[in-house]
């Protein structure tokens, strides 16, 4: 697979890099709200957009007592950050 961003640097071109940490980015946020924003507000569309949704689609819960699980349950919206009862994404 091409690095293109080494490529560019090579070619003596300008490389823009953007990093985000995702992992409490959208806590307590309704993702329909959240994705209708993305793309309305900030235009976002095509796999921008998608690798919002996989991460929020990625994201589940349950719970364990006394050793018995519950069922695996999607989540609709964030959980407070550092919540015990925060997803596993």
């Amino acid at each position: 697979m091409k690095n293109y961003n080494i490529i560019s640097i090579d070619q003596g071109k300008p490389v823009i890099l953007v990093l985000l940490d995702m992992s409490a980015a959208f806590d307590i946020v309704d993702n329909n709200v959240l994705f209708s924003t993305l793309k309305d507000t900030f235009g976002l569309s095509g796999r921008v957009l998608e690798r919002f949704r996989s991460y929020q689609k990625l994201c589940s819960q349950r719970l364990s007592v006394h050793g018995i699980l519950s069922d695996v349950h999607f989540l609709l919206s964030g959980v407070p950050q550092g919540s015990v009862l925060g997803p596993k994404c």
